[in-house]
């Protein structure tokens, strides 16, 4: 169910549901090892449903051979899976009566998600909390809690139907019998937080609206080349790949964009230097008269004659002088670059060339003429914080330029894309994506999809988008809620090692 929960198929209402199978397990004596596995298993059946594309990204991008693809694949499963086996630990071990598991399980789940977000590279795909994207009335609490806050929801949704299902099938939580009168209380604390995010969501969409209305604008020609990973790197191919951007670009001057956007890593050569290539791009940038955002890898040598190289994105003027670039600070492991060398070193092989990327030096936002943009580079976009800083940086709107190809048909696409409104509502900022393959859009600041492109498809389009300064709570404060939450297991760890501690001295 939490799998189908997401895109695709996106059948967003089973999140609300598919968590009471191990919510009424853990309510239920346990032993430790029993409930680890279970939450193992359950966890692994999600991820190796979810993430199956990542064997053929793997096997695409970077030509991992199949074994090695199928393992990291595995492994990563296995290490996310973990997370739901400590959640019904928690559930189980912290929560002996079910009054305390109402308020309690959806911050230890809200705690792991947070945790999960940074720990080691950081991973925070398919948090529960991104299948409602589509709900817009509901998660509009993210511009104060992030997308965490609906997490929390969800996840209190699950736990308010389980103690109703434990009433109602006249069955203890523990050893504590669950009164029917005591479930609808529990269902109305849900009810009640759930009208109160929907009231507040309609109240943010009416305000916002207006902020919108009286807002400047600007106007973004989205370019999505579908130029295929097999032959994106290839240099027989580069001209061709070149001239249908250019292509592609000429079709919306008669719109006259104010900039026009091209995917991550749309040029596969170096910018930077001078050559017959770079040339072109700036004559064409000068004939159409219009400031370019383009993706190209980058490089730099230091004193000791050792390179460096970069995802980078440009900003070029309409005079063809580049104005400003931003470096990918958050990398894709395995895809951009190694993680762990010492001791995978017999993968570097494998990843050599243009996904051999170091990261970018600092976040900060890309200087437009009196605007700011949040570039985030692909994965970027993932990272609830990364987004956030940069925007708190004065950033007016938020570009996301990537480049898909290598996901193929699956639902990695879909899934990429939900994330994005998310970023657009938490930081109350219009998103405008460049996706090579697609999914390419534009998002408005209260998280509604005002267009979206099909995958595997040319596209080229042009839309007005406001330039916001204000900043949201979330955006100022940060995720000060997935602290608190994390906060409540430090609270619950040691009460339960404070009565340990006591029996034992009795």
């Amino acid at each position: 169910m939490l799998t189908l929960s997401f895109p695709n198929p996106g059948l967003d209402f089973l999140a609300w549901f598919a968590l009471i199978p191990l919510i009424l397990i853990a309510s239920q004596q346990q032993s430790l090892i029993r409930l680890f596995l279970l939450g193992l298993l359950s966890g692994l059946f999600h991820y190796l449903t979810m993430l199956y594309w990542m064997v053929q990204s793997l096997c695409y991008l970077v030509h991992l051979p199949l074994a090695y693809s199928m393992t990291i694949y595995g492994l990563l499963s296995i290490y996310l899976s973990c997370y739901p086996a400590i959640f019904l630990i928690c559930c189980n071990r912290f929560c002996r009566h079910y009054i305390i598991a109402v308020f309690c399980l959806p911050a230890f789940w809200v705690a792991l998600e947070y945790i999960r977000t940074y720990l080691i590279s950081g991973f925070p795909w398919g948090l529960i909390g991104y299948s409602q994207y589509r709900n817009t009335l509901l998660i509009q609490i993210a511009d104060i809690l992030g997308v965490y806050g609906v997490s929390y929801l969800i996840v209190l949704g699950n736990v308010s139907i389980s103690i109703l299902m434990l009433s109602l099938v006249k069955k203890k939580w523990k050893n504590n019998r669950v009164s029917l009168t005591m479930a609808f209380r529990a269902l109305a604390v849900l009810i009640c937080f759930c009208t109160l995010s929907v009231a507040y969501g309609q109240y943010c969409i009416y305000s916002w609206d207006k902020v919108i209305q009286s807002s400047p604008t600007a106007s973004f020609g989205i370019i999505q080349g579908n130029i295929d990973q097999s032959i994106k790197w290839d240099p027989q191919h580069t001209r061709s790949s070149e001239k249908k951007y250019l292509n592609l670009s000429i079709t919306q001057k008669k719109n006259h964009p104010d900039l026009y956007i091209w995917p991550e890593t749309a040029l596969t050569f170096y910018f930077q230097k001078k050559s017959g290539q770079e040339r072109k791009i700036k004559r064409f940038i000068k004939l159409v008269q219009s400031d370019f955002l383009i993706g190209s890898p980058a490089f730099e040598r230091d004193d000791s004659d050792q390179y460096s190289f970069f995802n980078r994105a440009y900003l070029i003027g309409k005079d063809g002088i580049i104005k400003d670039y931003y470096d990918k600070y958050h990398l894709v492991p395995f895809g951009e670059y190694i993680p762990f060398q010492n001791v995978l070193f017999f993968m570097n092989k494998f990843v050599e060339g243009e996904t051999n990327f170091s990261s970018g030096k600092k976040l900060h936002p890309i200087q437009w003429g009196k605007n700011r943009i949040a570039v985030q580079i692909c994965y970027e976009i993932i990272f609830p914080d990364i987004c956030r800083r940069i925007v708190n940086e004065n950033a007016t709107i938020i570009v996301n330029i990537t480049n898909d190809a290598w996901f193929g048909r699956t639902s990695a696409p879909y899934q990429h894309f939900s994330m994005t409104v998310f970023r657009a509502i938490e930081n109350r900022r219009a998103l405008v994506r460049s996706a090579n393959t697609g999914i390419s859009g534009a998002i408005d600041p209260v998280g509604r999809v005002l267009i979206s492109t099909p995958i595997f498809e040319e596209k080229a389009f042009t839309i007005d988008t406001p330039l916001i300064a204000h900043k949201s709570l979330y955006t100022r404060l940060g995720n000060f809620f997935g602290n608190i939450c994390m906060f409540s297991i430090y609270i619950a760890v040691f009460i339960r090692l404070r009565q340990f501690l006591q029996r034992r001295s009795t």
